[in-house]
């Protein structure tokens, strides 16, 4: 099969004027999180920055190895980039760690059957009561 070309942008980048673009994020590390059973979540995977072209960073890598259970890696906690000012917001999340659906369903269901036997034995109380 032949490759054939679709389609082609080409960009003129001008000395002294601040180019706007997107930047890959590429995570490193393995999260404590995934090794307590959670899964890692990638929402986002590029951010937009505003800079002179000549400092235009290739991709950021962000170290997600420390990243627990039920925690975040926003775009706020990226390190400060030298000249690079970052336009996608400060809130956006770029990585987290979170517990599968599957695994937190049975600790609900756990939690549930002592509640519905409380509730049981109250209301037979009453009952027992009526009875005497």
């Amino acid at each position: 099969m032949e490759k054939q070309l679709l389609h082609i942008d080409f960009l003129a980048v001008e000395a002294g004027k601040k180019l706007h673009a997107h930047v890959r994020i590429i995570l490193k590390g393995s999260p404590i999180g995934v090794k307590e059973g959670g899964v890692l979540e990638t929402p986002q995977h590029d951010i937009e920055v505003e800079c002179d072209p000549s400092v235009l960073p290739e991709k950021i890598e962000i170290d997600v190895s420390s990243l627990g259970v039920n925690h975040s890696f926003h775009v706020r906690d990226l390190p400060a980039l030298k000249d690079v000012k970052v336009l996608t917001s400060p809130d956006m999340v770029l990585a987290s760690v979170k517990f599968a659906r599957g695994e937190a369903a049975p600790a609900a269901a756990e939690t549930a059957e002592p509640v519905a036997e409380a509730a049981a034995a109250t209301a037979a109380a009453p009952a027992a009561e009526a009875k005497a």
